[in-house]
């Protein structure tokens, strides 16, 4: 037996090592050895993927990796189950660098999953395609995040925003989310036919939302297709906060649900009707226990929804989701609006030492007629 030590040989498990030269040749006999605690500690590795298949490797490797896309990326043609993620990712896509992904396939995980730069989308001829179909049950979305922390950090999201349809079992929705998933979103952009970020399994839902510095933007509307409408962000959770996020809308912008408890600190929430309709809804909705604090941020509802005197349109509305959920609660200690918050019992009470006081607050061409200020 000849023993031969061989320095700095890169063996990992699940990965292909190759090994040339003499020792293949030799006419002597040699040993391999496995030691007990191969695989400890478990090593990362880097992927830099060129192509539809080499993305495919990437992701579905069993190793914690980081996975970097310098340039575009057409992985129309993978398989939804390529994009079954066993481990944590951190995908990192270059500032101008766009990954097309299928009609019918959402990264799915619940590990940790981190997505920094570039942009992302199904969206465009590609994937509307006539090989290309959405998902079995028709929804078309990007994520569905189980479990773990999601970060998104300086990504463009577009998820076909010509696209309007719910399926069976899962909404439409560029991202959405389940259980102890903590959802972090910061200087991003997301725009979506449907919902942009979506919380699924009402009462189940237990993660923590960060929302900072992002753009969210859906077209959804019943004038689409006579049945099927969401608002631009529908939020599960234990709690959550909004810090400097445009959030526009069409049938709402921004529903609360399933207990949350929501601190939005600053932003502009508002509504738009579709062209030649008037089919908007409110800015903001809470329902479902759910409770919502507002310091700050402009609220612009285009449309009044409701008989009640709210000198002016539909902004922040509590109410029972129109299937006998708990209403919510608001707590308004700040902000602009252009209509007085309600429920179904009647105009909200602003929390003591608070009061409307009117006003003339223009932004980004919309007109705010109230303002809440200390007394």
């Amino acid at each position: 037996i000849n023993n031969l030590n061989l320095a700095n040989m890169p063996v990992q498990g699940n990965y292909r090592t190759n090994v040339y030269g003499s020792l293949l040749t030799t006419q002597n006999q040699f040993n391999v050895t496995i030691e007990p605690n191969f695989g400890t500690p478990s090593y990362e590795v880097t992927f830099k993927p060129k192509s539809a298949s080499e993305l495919s490797e990437a992701l579905t490797s069993p190793t914690n990796a980081e996975i970097q896309i310098d340039q575009n990326l057409d992985a129309s043609t993978l398989a939804p189950e390529d994009f079954n993620l066993t481990g944590a990712k951190k995908i990192v896509i270059a500032e101008d660098a766009t990954l097309t992904m299928p009609a019918s396939a959402y990264f799915t995980t619940s590990q940790d999953l981190t997505i920094q730069g570039g942009t992302i989308t199904n969206d465009g001829a590609t994937t509307r395609a006539g090989e290309s179909e959405p998902a079995d049950d028709g929804s078309k979305g990007i994520f569905r995040i189980y479990g773990g922390d999601f970060t998104l950090d300086g990504v463009t999201i577009v998820n076909d925003m010509d696209y309007h349809y719910h399926g069976s079992k899962f909404n439409s929705a560029a991202i959405a989310y389940w259980n102890d998933a903590n959802i972090t979103i910061i200087n991003s952009t997301i725009k979506s036919g449907e919902f942009t970020l979506c919380g699924m399994g009402r009462g189940v839902a237990s993660g923590v939302i960060t929302l900072k510095d992002s753009y969210f933007e859906s077209t959804s509307s019943s004038a689409h297709n006579g049945k099927n409408w969401s608002y631009a962000l529908r939020l599960f959770g234990t709690s959550g906060t909004m810090d400097n996020c445009t959030v526009k809308g069409t049938q709402g912008g921004l529903s609360t649900d399933s207990q949350i408890k929501l601190t939005i600190n600053s932003g502009l929430y508002y509504t738009v009707n579709s062209p030649g309709k008037q089919d908007a809804f409110y800015p903001l909705y809470i329902t479902d226990g759910s409770e919502v604090t507002i310091n700050g941020g402009y609220f612009y509802g285009a449309m009044k929804r409701t008989g009640l005197n709210i000198e002016g349109n539909s902004c922040v509305v509590s109410g029972d989701n129109d299937v006998n959920l708990p209403s919510g609660t608001a707590i308004i200690n700040g902000g602009y609006f252009n209509g007085k918050a309600y429920n179904e019992a009647g105009l909200i009470v602003l929390p003591t030492g608070y009061k409307y006081e009117a006003c003339e607050e223009v932004k980004d061409g919309m007109t705010f007629t109230w303002k809440v200020v200390k007394e």
